[in-house]
């Protein structure tokens, strides 16, 4: 993740079943990041159909768990489901 402090997104691609959700989920806990997954049914339709509020919905949660303005939002299986 140190990749994210000179970049806006960061795209982590691999083989299938080698540790990569785990790993987002892992840097993802206890630090100013959220985690979704577009698996999440209302998250990809919500993502599709209004991908400002999409992005306002789950930035926003972050500001409430964080006072500073940095925030950072994981998404997981973005490839396959937009």
């Amino acid at each position: 993740m140190r990749m994210s402090a000179f970049s806006k997104a960061v795209l982590v691609t691999g083989a299938r079943q080698v540790g990569k959700t785990t790993m987002l989920k892992h840097l993802a806990a206890g630090r100013n990041r959220n985690y979704v997954t577009l698996d999440n049914l209302p998250a990809r339709s919500l993502a599709k159909s209004d991908p400002v509020l999409f992005f306002q919905t789950y930035t926003v949660e972050l500001h409430k768990m964080y006072s500073n303005n940095r925030q950072s939002l994981v998404i997981q299986e973005i490839n396959s489901k937009i």
